[in-house]
């Protein structure tokens, strides 16, 4: 008997006795000593109490069942936690009976617990069918989850394995044309060849970066949010584009935001690219401030815009993708792209927004002021 109360103790010794024809008793008045003396005495059952110092009733049935997982062990408390049965329960206890019951009722549970059979207090058993239904509702609820889980990773490894497949393609038809034709094609064309392979290494490599940003976002790798200027960070991100001459970063200027640089850059990266690859006008570059206290990042193009449903469709997410339209030039996918900055700025306690009409779209990247 494991109780911190002696007169709880005594009143259960004669009660046993009486009801039971229990011989011999070991009591204890905490958890710890509790497991001591079921090492030395291997009892038939243990009634072990919930609230206790040095250690509780559950903590000491889980050592118990775990150490001798043949000794019976019954909770006996006096009030109804659906918690605490339950914790109990799982534990490893047979069954979970009231102090305040009546002797014939404790004596008849002791009995059939004895025999192997489990029981519960009638006072407590609606309680535990609620918490086995609540947790049954939870694991349907994970299990659902899980399953969005993994259509949403099955989709995230589509759009990527899509995404690098575009520029390797390239990369790999140019370099087998200069191959198997070099002696036929002529000086221009070589080197027109030769810097489209450049064009799509770079690509492709600016892909890789952002796939290691993205996956440290979602792998909560530690990142300090520090102050910086944005149009720095902007500019860092154009060098990628650098010998493009319809990019234009005239409408720069400086702003200081606070958050991860490397991911506004990476950010800012990925929207230039999206605007440089699939649009064929002018492209320019803005700081602006927003009411609410965020600086923004506009990536502005000339053409040809997307229409509002393909638009808002694009930015749901996760994983929304156009593979066809006027606005995909060369083919391919925006919703990699579009998925990429968002995840960065959302990491930052920012947002991307959009907006487009016939002539053009404005991709807006947001973070906090400093």
């Amino acid at each position: 008997m494991v109780d911190d109360h002696a007169p709880v103790r005594m009143a259960l010794r004669e009660l046993l006795k009486e009801a039971l024809g229990f011989d011999e008793f070991i009591e204890c008045d905490n958890g710890v000593d509790a497991i001591q003396a079921v090492a030395d005495h291997h009892p038939d059952v243990v009634l072990m109490d919930i609230n206790m110092p040095n250690m509780s009733g559950i903590e000491a049935t889980l050592e118990v069942k775990r150490r001798f997982p043949e000794v019976r062990v019954v909770g006996l408390s006096g009030f109804e936690d659906a918690n605490k049965v339950s914790a109990m329960i799982a534990a490893g206890a047979s069954g979970y009976l009231l102090k305040t019951a009546d002797p014939k009722e404790i004596a008849d549970g002791l009995n059939a617990i004895l025999s192997g059979r489990p029981v519960l207090a009638p006072e407590v058993l609606q309680g535990v069918l609620d918490d086995v239904a609540r947790f049954y509702r939870e694991q349907r609820a994970r299990a659902e989850l899980l399953a969005e889980v993994d259509r949403m990773k099955r989709q995230f490894f589509t759009l990527v394995s899509d995404d690098l497949r575009n520029p390797l393609a390239a990369i790999t038809g140019y370099a087998r044309t200069m191959r198997q034709n070099y002696d036929r094609i002529d000086e221009p064309t070589r080197a027109e060849f030769i810097e489209r392979i450049e064009q799509q290494s770079l690509r492709l490599g600016r892909r890789i970066e952002q796939m290691l940003t993205i996956s440290g976002i979602r792998h909560a790798e530690p990142w300090e949010a520090t102050e910086f200027d944005l149009a720095a960070a902007t500019r860092e991100a154009a060098q990628q584009f650098a010998e493009q001459e319809r990019l234009h970063l005239s409408g720069l200027g400086e702003m200081r935001v606070r958050g991860d640089r490397a991911g506004m850059v990476t950010a800012a990266m990925t929207l230039i690219e999206n605007a440089m690859t699939h649009t064929t006008g002018e492209v320019s570059l803005a700081t602006t401030e927003h009411v609410d206290g965020y600086g923004c990042l506009l990536v502005r193009d000339s053409g040809p815009g997307m229409a509002v449903d393909r638009l808002n469709w694009l930015l749901a997410g996760p994983f929304s993708r156009i593979e066809q339209g006027s606005e995909l030039e060369e083919g391919g996918s925006l919703g990699l792209s579009i998925y990429i900055t968002r995840i960065a700025l959302e990491a930052m306690d920012g947002r991307l927004e959009a907006e487009s009409t016939p002539t053009g779209s404005v991709f807006t990247a947001m973070v906090p002021f400093a």
